[in-house]
């Protein structure tokens, strides 16, 4: 099925890239550059969604935070069990052993609701790889926009947009060859 294309520059490219990310469930990413806002932005997306990502220059940050989460709710459950702990020491005047129950047990509900981001593999490949692509199973972007603040929100950048499918799969074989060549 012969689909449609379309181009667009300017500084605005997050209009196009961060809708169609945000709304593909097989996400494959190719960005020389990953920054800690954007790294930040697939995190929160990633659950119930497969992402895969080439990146030749992620920062320490961004890497960080793609490969791991807050889970929000597992620590909610901890502090409602810090709550109840500081009520009873009140309750019973123990303040000490309460003050200390709920440190341990925040401290705990932290360290224990970091979990991985099992939507999320993250390849940093030895060689620079310089291409930007950004596909889903409904279409796919290149151009030269890279997924960092400046490159979606300031730079003038040049992006292509396609639904054709021959076109998809085609950059989906591209990206996973470059996946198996550089792993």
């Amino acid at each position: 099925m012969l689909g449609k294309k379309r181009s667009f520059s300017g500084s605005s490219s997050y209009r196009h890239v961060e809708p169609f990310i945000r709304n593909g469930r097989d996400i494959c990413i190719v960005s020389p550059y990953i920054d800690p806002y954007y790294a930040g932005f697939l995190a929160r997306i990633s659950r119930g969604r497969r992402i895969r990502i080439i990146s030749s220059s992620i920062g320490k940050e961004a890497a960080a935070l793609l490969g791991k989460r807050l889970s929000v709710g597992r620590f909610a459950a901890f502090l409602l069990i810090a709550v109840a702990e500081l009520y009873v020491g009140i309750a019973l005047s123990v303040y000490t052993y309460s003050l200390a129950a709920v440190l341990i047990t925040l401290s705990a509900g932290y360290i224990l609701s970091n979990v991985r981001n099992r939507g999320i593999e993250l390849l940093i490949p030895k060689e620079f790889i310089h291409a930007k692509m950004y596909i889903t199973e409904k279409g796919a972007i290149t151009g030269s926009a890279n997924l960092t603040y400046r490159g979606m929100h300031k730079n003038v950048e040049m992006i292509e947009i396609t639904d054709d499918e021959e076109e998809i799969k085609g950059m989906r074989d591209t990206f996973y060859k470059m996946w198996r060549e550089y792993s």
